[in-house]
């Protein structure tokens, strides 16, 4: 896993490099081996709360979110101070 979302790891260089690729990164086939520092990779056993997709949104983030709580109407930030939880508020 990668900040990018699954990779293919091709191979292991030395001074903690790695080559990857990722298998359909913006729905895109793979075009070339990246090289990236190994400490960007990680299994999801490692860090299972560490989940991305190909456009680098935390996926357990996305499923956390209850859009029925979610207000979609623009309102001024400031009308709704004291009023309603910070984490229930869409800002632009």
């Amino acid at each position: 896993m990668t900040l990018e979302g699954p990779a293919i790891v091709h191979s292991i260089q030395k001074k903690g490099i790695i080559q990857v690729t990722w298998p359909t990164h913006h729905g895109v086939p793979p075009a070339a081996i990246y090289n990236i520092p190994a400490e960007d990779v990680w299994t999801q056993a490692e860090k299972p709360n560490l989940v991305y997709d190909s456009h680098g949104t935390r996926i357990h983030e996305v499923n956390l979110i209850d859009m029925s709580r979610v207000r979609t109407e623009m309102v001024d930030p400031n009308d709704v101070i004291g009023k309603v939880p910070a984490d229930e508020i869409l800002l632009p």
